[in-house]
């Protein structure tokens, strides 16, 4: 992986840690010259996403993998991190469903709060680009 790679891997986790207001978190990211295969299907895995929401950290993996679609096409590393980073949203309900799917239970008051919750970091995080444009849409 080139210094070029890694520099705009660290860029554009950075622009996308501000979109999705995660300002809060402390992002480190690891480069592995090892590829990494899927539990569930065995593909090569492009990058990995480890989120910490009581210490406020996000671990970010990047595999050789992304490397090498990133030459084919620079545009691979912006859906591949968007993905990575929309983690964040998705993965405290994905936890709580895993957590149900164990055994155990959930009000459901905890439930919908959770799930506005998230509903409204969408809204945060798509708004402003909205509101920016407004009289275009009105």
């Amino acid at each position: 992986m080139t210094k070029k790679f890694k520099k705009s891997v660290q860029l554009l986790l950075g622009r996308l840690k501000a979109i999705f207001l995660l300002d809060q978190y402390t992002l480190k990211v690891s480069f592995s010259d090892t590829p990494h295969k899927d539990d569930v299907d065995d593909k090569a895995v492009e990058a990995e996403i480890d989120i910490d929401e009581k210490y406020l950290q996000i671990k970010v993996d990047i595999y050789p993998i992304l490397f090498k679609k990133y030459k084919e096409n620079p545009y691979n590393l912006i859906c591949t991190l968007v993905h990575e980073i929309s983690h964040t949203i998705t993965a405290p309900l994905y936890d709580m469903v895993y957590e149900v799917r164990n055994g155990k239970n959930y009000h459901e008051d905890t439930i919908n709060g959770l799930s506005e919750k998230q509903t409204e970091r969408l809204n945060n995080i798509i708004r402003p680009y909205i509101e920016k444009d407004l009289k275009s849409y009105l």
